[in-house]
């Protein structure tokens, strides 16, 4: 939820240098939710298949972050193809990355939960 925030409020809010940077340093320290992901993909796993488990995830949220600077990147040329200056080109990156983190916490709401 913090991510989605601090992106959001980068993406819509225009905040200067300081904001900006007191917004992602609280991503950084609050946004301790993989490690939370990782403890409760562990108990779907059966023990013997634990430590693969969590490489595969571990694999997957590195990939999604390969395939994320990809996508980001090519959306900013995009914005600046099209006139956009690089403000509202990085407001277009971070909206992308707020919506994308609302998609993937839509569906995390419908994991069921499992006893460790």
């Amino acid at each position: 939820g913090a991510g989605m925030l601090v992106c959001a409020a980068l993406a819509f809010g225009a905040p200067g240098t300081g904001a900006a940077v007191a917004l992602l340093a609280g991503l950084g320290l609050f946004g301790s939710s993989y490690a939370v992901l990782t403890a409760h993909f562990r108990a779907f796993a059966p023990m013997r298949l634990t430590g693969r488990a969590v490489t595969l995830l571990n694999v997957f949220g590195i990939g999604g972050a390969a395939l994320g600077q990809f996508a980001t990147g090519a959306l900013f040329e995009l914005r600046i193809e099209a006139g956009a200056g690089a403000e509202e080109a990085y407001a277009t990156v971070f909206a992308w990355y707020a919506l994308t983190l609302g998609a993937a916490l839509a569906a995390y709401l419908f994991s069921r939960d499992a006893k460790p």
